[in-house]
């Protein structure tokens, strides 16, 4: 088999790709042997990282490959990307759908076991089974919000942008400013002072009702878990904010 220098490799044309691509039956044994070990190679990685290792590897290795190695090599690729790109898609579709009917679900059972009863059955039944209150709680208002899922499918392209559409996640903040407002930095300032106000005025809520003898309904709680979860993602983008 010829081996040639990377600066001697003519660029292959368009129709030499897709023939070598379509055609593999026509390529000599060898080069086919060489497919076949780099599917099998691939198949067996089980890791992102272990994938990237394995591909740099090969990358540093196209000196030493012939000009059909090459071409093989760059369709292997672009197949394996599309391929990927399509899973994601189809991987997140599922996962709404996953979501949505658990919610259903969750949903019913919490009609079934009557009031009050549910958030001791969801932490043994669901909680103790490794799962958050959090996810459960999200499940759940997109199966309330969205009595057919079908549309949501079509216009979410991942499971966040579902939860956002439904109201389980905040919208995330604009990334552009139209032309005469307020500079960010100016703007996080405003916002901040308005946190401390809110703030204030829910530890006084919280402080209130702590020192009653009312007690919280399942639509108040689920309400709160939602400001819960939001708060947390809230924290967590202060904490990548600051040094």
């Amino acid at each position: 088999m010829e081996i040639v220098q990377a600066h001697q490799v003519a660029p292959a044309s368009e129709v030499e790709v897709i023939a070598a691509a379509s055609d593999i039956t026509s390529a000599p044994a060898s080069l086919v042997e060489w497919i076949a070990e780099r599917e099998k190679m691939f198949q067996l990685e089980q890791t992102p990282v272990q994938l990237l290792e394995c591909v740099e590897e090969e990358i540093g290795k196209w000196k030493t490959m012939t000009k059909s190695e090459i071409i093989e090599l760059i369709s292997f690729y672009a197949t394996k990307a599309d391929d990927y790109a399509s899973m994601a898609q189809t991987n997140c579709a599922f996962a709404i759908v996953w979501a949505w009917g658990c919610g259903n679900l969750l949903n019913r059972t919490k009609s079934d076991v009557g009031h009050g009863n549910f958030s001791e059955w969801r932490t043994k039944y669901f909680v103790n089974r490794g799962f958050s209150e959090r996810s459960s709680t999200r499940y759940m208002l997109l199966a309330r919000t969205y009595k057919n899922i079908r549309g949501v499918l079509e216009r979410s392209t991942s499971l966040r942008q579902a939860y956002i559409a439904c109201g389980a996640l905040p919208e995330p903040p604009p990334t552009d400013r139209p032309a005469g407002e307020k500079t960010p930095a100016a703007v996080l300032r405003k916002g901040v002072r308005n946190v401390q106000k809110s703030v204030q005025l829910f530890t006084k809520s919280l402080d209130r009702f702590k020192g009653s003898n009312e007690t919280l309904s399942p639509e108040q709680k689920e309400e709160i878990y939602l400001m819960k979860a939001a708060i947390g993602n809230f924290m967590q983008r202060i904490n990548d904010l600051l040094p």
